[in-house]
């Protein structure tokens, strides 16, 4: 934990600050110690990370946390294209580079760590990595030499940071995961500054994915009670037909010269045909892990942030079976305009 991180942390129980104590650094770092409420109640950081996480929710939210936290320690994401500025703006297509320089963001999910060093490199002051799982330790080694990025252990449905402290917060396919979406989005739009704080994230879409659906949500009320070691070797044996089709039907029939689709979902077959074999084995691994995910149509991602008191601004579906949303956070009297 970066020693500026303490501006920025607050208890996930009262939100009130908290106070370091017994603090052990190394070359600018805060390794361990503890954090303390004004009412007493310690939280302890340890191995440079503060674990600020409170209890589950529910068994399905402990079941999905912990099957993403074992996903992001058995798969390598972090490097070449699965790491890229190509692959990041093709989820944020809402973003840019520019909207990060000189802020202060925040990726709410950041899984093992693999956009914190890119948005560091966009120019952004500071940049804090939330998740709730045991990935948050991967994510520091990532991050450790970085002096403008920290990492937190916590829930964005209870968020151990300071409200009204981010202009920008991101979440790539974490919201569908979550216990309560809805008050996801309202807790991380509390974090934003009022008038001009911006948040963008990605969801599954229900649009373009019915055929997908049909054929996984079998597998998604098996896989996620499998061993995972069963789990990994059922993800590698689906990886093949996956792959064989991304590289003979998907490339010759999936789309037209004019850029439109000829196939069911050609548009993300033709994103795994510039992945290993091993990231697509992740992909269908991700698809199967989770006992808790959802599938947005339009209006319920409008719905979404309009129930998280956020005006949206931007809705856009990046390969025809997923939304790219950007919302702000702005006062009673701002005249932000909604997005057509």
């Amino acid at each position: 934990m970066k020693p500026w991180a303490l501006d920025y942390l607050a208890c996930p129980e009262t939100g009130s600050p908290l106070v370091l104590r017994d603090a052990v650094c190394e070359e600018g770092e805060i390794l361990s110690g503890t954090l303390v409420n004004s009412a007493g109640r310690a939280y302890i950081v340890r191995r440079g990370v503060p674990q600020l996480g409170l209890a589950h929710q529910s068994g399905a939210e402990a079941r999905t946390v912990a099957a993403f936290g074992e996903q992001w320690g058995a798969f390598e994401t972090c490097r070449g294209f699965m790491a890229s500025r190509e692959l990041f703006f093709s989820f944020f297509p809402t973003l840019t580079a520019d909207e990060f320089r000189g802020k202060t963001a925040l990726e709410a999910g950041c899984g093992n760590g693999r956009w914190l060093p890119r948005m560091a490199q966009f120019g952004a002051r500071h940049v804090i990595g939330l998740d709730y799982s045991e990935s948050v330790s991967q994510s520091w080694h990532q991050t450790r030499v970085l002096p403008n990025v920290t990492v937190v252990q916590g829930s964005i449905l209870r968020p151990p940071l300071a409200r009204n402290a981010f202009d920008l917060v991101v979440s790539m396919g974490v919201i569908h995961h979550l216990d309560d979406p809805l008050l996801g989005m309202t807790r991380l739009g509390e974090l934003l500054v009022p008038s001009y704080g911006k948040i963008a994230v990605w969801v599954y879409a229900r649009e373009g994915n019915e055929l997908y659906l049909a054929l996984v949500a079998p597998l998604r009320k098996l896989c996620p009670r499998l061993p995972a070691p069963l789990l990994l070797l059922l993800s590698r044996g689906l990886a093949v037909p996956v792959w064989l089709h991304a590289h003979t039907l998907g490339r010759w029939l999936g789309i037209r010269r004019d850029g439109s689709f000829r196939l069911p979902m050609a548009g993300y077959f033709d994103l795994l045909r510039r992945l290993s074999f091993r990231d697509v084995v992740n992909i269908v691994h991700d698809q199967l892990t989770p006992q808790l995910a959802r599938y947005y149509r339009r209006h319920e991602v409008e719905a979404l942030f309009a129930g998280a008191g956020l005006t949206l601004v931007a809705c856009e579906t990046p390969r025809g079976n997923s939304y790219s949303a950007a919302g702000v956070r702005r006062r009673a009297d701002s005249s932000i305009p909604n997005v057509a």
